[in-house]
């Protein structure tokens, strides 16, 4: 197995092989990134303790740290794990990899010397001799650290810079760009990009307060507007039913103009005589029906029937059947007209006529027609002899006279 050792302070490395595998029984069973003593390969390496960086097995396969096994194991690695290098991006692949356990089926181990007690011996190649770095340092931070810089300091100055010395040609120096380097000009970049930040907060706050703003108005409105509507409304109530009042008393006071003047009671009677009139007219009538009732009743009065009462008289009569032709079972007779008969009588069942059904009372008292004449002329005659008296003596009537007048339409309409 090969030992590769490396020495970060000074820049160098050195490969060793060893093949007395008791040597490397230290570094069996040992995870990566575990710290081992190596005084066990020789007296120079006496006092120096190194950490397993990582490994190849025989076959080439690197070891990745995690996958806690002796062999291999095929992984699908994407952009940001150890042992494998994306060609496009997004690209995802399937490699195979060996375990983070030191085996004896490695052919390279990497070291990495972390302690170094003091007195001991050199190795010559590694720890003697230091390799100057190509490359400097990149951050403005690590430079001020390099060359133990204030931050007042102007780290521009310290850049480490390549030379690019070519023959024929004027030499030359590469620094790369500065990071993280801090300058007016970036400071003013800064405090501009704060003053915007805080120049959108507050507008995104006021914005915010005028939108509240907007809110609480608009509600204010909407419930004024519903204010003043109500109130229409309550106006519109109040000036109707004043005006229902206004009426009301209007009217009252029209009666009693009117009674005041002695038109009133004209007004009263006349509407006193119109319902005696309808009286009459409805007696009229009641006369005439128990008139008619009457003379139904009576069998001495011969009243001719109409076409639809001699129809059902005649389908009422039943014919005598002719000899041979019927015969008559159970008291009803049948013969081959008989079924028109029968529905004739059944049809008349149905409707039978009116007057059979209408009943009047006897014991009522109607008046003649001389009477109802004579009713009429004088309920006009009190009526006309009223009026004048009025219009002669233009004053209110005595309570005596109208209450004789009712007295005498009592009467009236009692006959």
């Amino acid at each position: 197995m090969k030992l590769n050792k490396s020495f970060p302070v000074t820049g160098c490395q050195k490969l060793i092989k060893v093949d007395n595998e008791r040597k490397l029984r230290t570094f069996y069973e040992k995870h990566m990134a575990t710290e081992v003593s190596i005084a066990s390969l020789s007296e120079e390496w006496k006092g120096y303790v190194v950490q397993i960086s990582s490994g190849n097995d025989k076959q080439g396969f690197p070891m990745k740290q995690g996958v806690l096994t002796h062999g291999r194991v095929c992984l699908l690695l994407s952009k940001g794990h150890s042992c494998y290098r994306p060609r496009r991006t997004g690209e995802r692949k399937r490699k195979s990899v060996r375990g983070c356990i030191v085996d004896a089926n490695l052919s390279v181990l990497n070291l990495v010397i972390v302690k170094k007690k003091k007195g001991e011996k050199d190795i010559p190649g590694l720890t003697d001799t230091t390799v100057p770095r190509r490359l400097g340092p990149k951050r403005a931070s690590r430079t001020q650290k390099l060359f133990n810089l204030s931050k007042e300091d102007d780290v521009r100055q310290y850049v480490v810079r390549k030379p690019l010395n070519k023959e024929d040609k004027k030499p030359r120096t590469k620094a790369p760009k500065i990071q993280h380097l801090v300058t007016p000009h970036v400071l003013q970049h800064k405090w501009r990009i704060a003053l915007k930040k805080q120049g959108t907060k507050k507008n995104k706050e006021e914005a915010s307060s005028q939108r509240c703003r907007d809110g609480k108005l608009l509600a204010k409105r909407v419930k004024e507007a519903k204010e003043k509507r109500q109130e229409q409304i309550d106006k519109r109530c109040r000036l109707s039913s004043l005006r229902a009042s206004t009426s009301k008393s209007e009217s009252r006071k029209q009666n009693k103009s009117l009674r005041d003047s002695g038109v009133w009671p004209s007004i009263v009677l006349g509407g006193f005589i119109r319902k005696c009139l309808c009286a009459l007219s409805q007696n009229n009538s009641g006369f005439r029906m128990a008139k008619a009732t009457k003379k139904s009743q009576d069998p001495s009065t011969d009243i001719k029937p109409t076409t639809s009462s001699a129809k059902s008289k005649k389908a009422k009569i039943r014919r005598e059947p002719k000899a041979g032709i019927c015969s008559k079972v159970d008291g009803a007779s049948t013969s081959r007209n008989s079924g028109k008969v029968q529905k004739t009588y059944k049809k008349d069942k149905k409707t039978p006529p009116r007057n059979t059904k209408r009943k009047a009372s006897e014991n009522i008292k109607l008046p003649t027609k001389k009477t109802k004449r004579a009713n009429e002329k004088a309920l006009f005659g009190h009526y006309h002899r009223l009026m004048e008296e009025m219009t002669s003596t233009e004053t209110e009537p005595d309570q005596s006279s109208i209450g004789s007048s009712s007295a005498s339409m009592s009467d009236l309409e009692s006959q």
